[in-house]
């Protein structure tokens, strides 16, 4: 298991329950105001209950994604109307509440600058190097728990999830120079929308795919199988990913590239019930149709190493490639150094044979920790390799909207939904939850009882 870049400690909660202090993540919301604009005739009351109904139900989600090693909890809630802007420098504004308030920065501690009475605008989250730098969040309006969920989630060190999009007939490759490579593959940053740190509807709370969780820690080293070295033959069985008990993962590693590729099943139960129709839905970008569904998911790292893409698989005969791969499907690597076959999907689970080169061939990269076959000391796009505080608006592609949500959502989130109202702020698409590059990552939820993966 790949420890935290962050030292982040891994122990269990003693027998009281009580939470230990390395876990405490304490946030304070300071809630205010655009002077240019009407203010409430409560002192800001109905803001508050909103944002905090909206901010726990992000720490919740938080908490079973990180297996009890993230517990955000609100330690305080301020009213200081006039200091915000909606769409004007809100590096100052939050400079401002932050003094206002007394917030003092520090490992750990966040500060969600909310201004209430404006109606839309992408949020901002800090660029931070690891799950205990702490940070700051600015969301011009009320947000919802999706929203705030992201934004937690660039505190806690996340990049974006994306998909790759190589060359017609490729599935694998390097990325373009913008992106840290040398390659001819393109990246779209934010397309993943399987995944908390990518696109996706403000109603959804998505799991955090097994990379991240993987890197840190927070899956357990019998939850998930490791595969490298040459000349491997070896047949894995899966668990839908979100599954409590079992293997719901695989990292397996090409041996002539050191580069590192993670293997997991989505299905239509817990977090992943309802985000897309059976049939999946199609969606378009960097010039590549993809369509969205449940099935085998490949991903790998980008980046300094807190980003993901997955993979998808190559056009069919209709120009379409899959987000997903299928029973029958093998994934190959470019170098061929590794491959990837879905034996099965059934019943819950999915069988793969994984294969690597018998010639063992010297990696071209040896590889690293957190993201096998990168340069780690290039800042990839979207991830930027500044320090803490240092704060990037989220821009917001143009994709989900709000009519695409289902008519059944008896198993969603009691987050309310306030994209309807303009309010859903870190996007610019109605519905729809983005984060800006640079920033980190996000997250779309559905509110539960906290509980550990084990």
């Amino acid at each position: 298991m790949i420890a935290s870049s962050a030292g982040l400690a891994i122990t269990s909660l003693g027998a009281s329950g009580a939470v230990a202090a390395e876990k405490k993540h304490p946030i304070t919301i300071a809630v205010t105001t655009d002077p240019a604009l009407p203010l409430p005739n409560d002192n800001g009351a109905a803001y508050i209950a909103e944002i905090k109904k909206s901010v726990s139900a992000a720490a919740e989600l938080w908490s079973d994604e990180s297996d009890g090693n993230v517990e955000f909890s609100i330690e305080a809630t301020r009213w200081v109307p006039g200091l915000g802007t909606c769409d004007g420098d809100r590096g100052h504004a939050r400079s401002e509440v932050s003094k206002a308030v007394g917030f003092t920065g520090g490992p750990r501690k966040h500060l969600i600058v909310a201004v209430g009475n404006c109606t839309g605008g992408s949020a901002t989250g800090s660029v931070t190097s690891g799950p205990d730098s702490g940070g700051a969040i600015y969301v011009p309006g009320l947000g919802s728990g999706g929203t705030y969920a992201h934004e937690l989630g660039h505190n806690l060190g996340f990049g974006h999830a994306g998909v790759l999009v190589c060359p017609d007939g490729i599935v694998d490759g390097s990325l373009t120079a913008d992106w840290g490579e040398k390659g001819s593959c393109k990246g779209s940053e934010y397309d993943d929308a399987w995944d908390v740190q990518g696109a996706t509807r403000s109603w959804m709370f998505k799991p955090l795919s097994s990379p991240n969780r993987i890197r840190l820690g927070w899956l357990p080293a019998d939850r998930y199988e490791v595969v490298k070295g040459a000349g491997v033959n070896q047949k894995v069985t899966i668990r839908s990913r979100d599954n409590e008990s079992g293997l719901v993962a695989v990292q397996a590693t090409d041996p002539t590239t050191g580069r590192t590729f993670y293997v997991e099943l989505s299905q239509p139960v817990d977090r992943d019930k309802g985000i897309e129709d059976p049939d999946g839905r199609i969606t378009e970008a960097e010039g590549a149709k993809l369509r969205r569904g449940y099935g085998v998911r490949i991903l790998r790292y980008v980046g300094k190493g807190t980003s993901t893409m997955v993979v998808p698989t190559a056009a069919g005969s209709d120009g379409v490639r899959n987000l997903y791969w299928s029973a029958g499907e093998t994934f190959e690597t470019t170098e061929a150094g590794l491959r990837i076959e879905i034996v099965s999907n059934d019943g819950g689970q999915a069988t793969l044979r994984i294969g690597t080169t018998a010639d063992g061939e010297e990696p071209l990269r040896a590889p690293a920790p957190a993201v096998a076959g990168l340069d780690e000391d290039t800042p990839a796009h979207g991830d930027s390799g500044d320090p803490a505080d240092t704060a990037t608006a989220d821009p917001a592609p143009a994709a989900d909207a709000a009519a695409e949500k289902p008519t059944d959502t008896t198993t969603e989130a009691s987050t309310p939904n306030l994209a309807s109202s303009g309010t859903d702020l870190s996007i610019g698409v109605l519905g729809l939850v983005l984060v800006g590059a640079g920033a980190g990552a996000f997250m779309i939820g559905r509110s539960r009882l906290v509980r550990t993966r084990r």
